[in-house]
């Protein structure tokens, strides 16, 4: 369960949300894996999974973001 509380909070959002639960922003990181924790769909392996994706899927898209910034600029 620690596992949740490793990484940024707009994963735990998303992760949130892809198990089907409603989530409020203002919800800390705490909460957030309480919410999560007491899901009806909460399989620590299966979760832990999911959130394996989401974790890497984002750092996937902000390295990319980084290279095309990277790119543009040089190009300047």
């Amino acid at each position: 369960m620690a596992f949740l509380l490793s990484k940024k909070k707009k994963d735990l959002i998303k992760l949130a949300e892809e198990l089907g639960l409603i989530v409020d922003a203002g919800l800390t990181k705490p909460k957030l894996r309480d919410l999560i924790v007491k899901s009806p769909d909460y399989v620590e392996e299966d979760v832990k999974v999911m959130f394996d994706s989401i974790v890497k899927d984002r750092i996937s898209t902000e390295e990319k973001r980084r290279n095309c910034d990277e790119k543009s600029g040089n190009m300047n």
